[in-house]
């Protein structure tokens, strides 16, 4: 586990918060290495720098071996972009498969519960008119707090069916220009 001397550390935040394509050699006195800096993707992340440690001051380095070492560089930050991608594409099918179980869940739910509920409903409402039901003060309470309850739930539950329908985006706000006068007055 090789550490990147202080310098170097330092050098490659300067140059990697500065324009993408920007690359320096720099020199570490205390270890005598050579270190090949240049920054990458800034337009993309918000921080990428490559340090490669190139040998001792000693040693010769032409153009041409930069040029390869350049030309590597750029292929290894194009692969790192392309495994971004990749996540970032998996990222969105899991939300869009999570949003799809979501939305038939609660379709599902809603359905199954709203069946019933009117079949609640509707039986409280005969049962309310009901003479027998009627003359017996208890009962009748009952009877009032059952179909109560069950619009309760049903104004609740459809109220739920109305925001999951808008975040669905299956409805949309239909926009006119509207002249700010007419808005004021």
């Amino acid at each position: 586990d090789q550490k990147i001397p202080e310098k170097i550390r330092h050098k490659a935040i300067e140059i990697g918060t500065t324009k993408t394509g920007l690359s320096q050699t720099v020199t570490d006195e205390t270890t005598n290495s050579v270190w090949w800096i240049k920054a990458m993707l800034a337009d993309i992340y918000d921080f990428s720098v490559v340090a490669v440690e190139l040998g001792n001051k000693n040693t010769k380095f032409d153009e041409f071996v930069r040029g390869h070492i350049d030309e590597l560089m750029g292929e290894a930050m194009a692969a790192l972009v392309h495994i971004d991608i990749a996540r970032a594409v998996a990222l969105a099918r899991i939300h869009s498969q999570a949003e799809v179980f979501r939305q038939a869940l609660v379709g599902s739910i809603s359905h199954e519960l709203r069946s019933p509920l009117a079949s609640i409903i509707g039986s409280a409402s005969v049962l309310d008119v009901d003479p027998s039901i009627q003359w017996n003060e208890r009962t009748s309470s009952l009877v009032h707090a059952i179909r109560d309850e069950a619009k309760r739930v049903d104004t609740d539950l459809a109220r739920l069916l109305e925001v999951t329908r808008l975040s669905d985006r299956t409805i949309r706000p239909h926009m006119e220009w509207q002249d700010p006068v007419d808005i004021i007055n």
